[in-house]
């Protein structure tokens, strides 16, 4: 994140669509909506992810999804899942 967002109250949405293969590989993605000093680190992101893939008649199929990037540069509250939201 750019030193000046980190030094101030931060905080942005990314939200992705995605093609996944069969091998549960990420191969496209298209950013929906977020602001445009984050996106390239949710794309970055969720290209190093692998999902188990679906299966559909027994063999594996490739899928859609969506995945929601959440950035912050403040405190993390008791109630945040620190497990859905990226702080620095």
């Amino acid at each position: 994140m750019p030193p000046l967002l980190r030094a101030a109250q931060f905080q942005a949405q990314v939200l992705l669509d995605l093609l996944v293969d069969e091998k549960g590989k990420v191969t496209c993605i298209r950013v929906v909506s977020g602001h445009p000093m984050v996106t390239a680190p949710a794309i970055d992101a969720a290209k190093k992810w692998t999902f188990h893939p679906k299966k559909q008649g027994g063999k594996n199929v490739s899928f859609y999804g969506h995945l929601q990037f959440h950035f912050s540069t403040g405190e993390i509250s008791e109630s945040e899942n620190p497990c859905t939201v990226a702080h620095w």
